[in-house]
């Protein structure tokens, strides 16, 4: 069985969708920190689901408290603990969504995905019909995701993308190509899908093209 450690957050999506069911549906287990435990547990105004009842989510101790601690100066604890645990553990996934957390758990070779990359996988398996029911119930719940990326995302599942909806790529030639993130790979992938092979005039958007199109399998681990 998998080593799968999540994050708060796609837990909470998942919670917000009352659909935990997904994630057991997936992976069978999920491992949390007992720091992300305790950010669900102060929940419980508002969308809350016991996860100690459940079987199948199982809360590890972190021992590396020094790791912790520095992972602690750039993160949230529950972040920390996850990225610390998947090392400790030798995690064979960690689901997290925040762009911080993803940056450093890649840079220390922990495989990810995130909420939609779970939606997408579960899609694939027959687990749900569409994706983006849900993804409009998580921003009405308060989840924030770009409009592009948004549309880029039901594009890739095959539910919304027609050719009047045409995107506008062209304006992606000036992005900044220092703070590209794993969204932006979405919208630069479908420049690529939707315009062939590009071959923007900058070499070093030209190499960041090449970069995020292989790491678009991130999102289907």
């Amino acid at each position: 069985m998998l080593k799968v450690i999540s994050n708060t957050t796609p837990i909470l999506s998942f919670i917000k969708l009352n659909r935990l069911d997904i994630l057991e549906k997936i992976y069978k287990e999920i491992i949390i920190p007992e720091a992300v435990y305790q950010e669900l547990e102060k929940g419980k105004n508002k969308y809350y689901i016991d996860i100690s009842n459940k079987c199948w989510i199982k809360i590890f101790k972190v021992r590396n408290r020094n790791l912790t601690r520095k992972l602690e100066k750039d993160l949230d604890k529950g972040e920390a603990e996850a990225i610390a645990l998947s090392l400790e553990i030798s995690a064979d996934l960690l689901l997290i969504d925040e762009k911080l957390g993803r940056e450093i758990a890649k840079e220390k070779g922990i495989k990810i995905t995130g909420t939609i990359g779970v939606l997408l996988k579960a899609k694939k398996k027959g687990i749900i019909k569409e994706v983006k029911p849900l993804i409009y119930e998580l921003i009405e719940k308060g989840n924030y995701y770009k409009e592009t990326f948004i549309k880029l995302v039901l594009k890739h599942a095959g539910e919304i993308w027609r050719k009047s909806e045409n995107f506008n790529y062209s304006k992606h030639y000036e992005i900044d190509v220092e703070h590209i993130d794993l969204n932006d790979s979405f919208e630069l992938e479908g420049m690529l899908h939707t315009r062939g092979e590009v071959e923007p005039a900058n070499k070093e958007l030209r190499n960041k093209l090449k970069i995020l199109k292989e790491n678009i399998s991130l999102l289907y681990p």
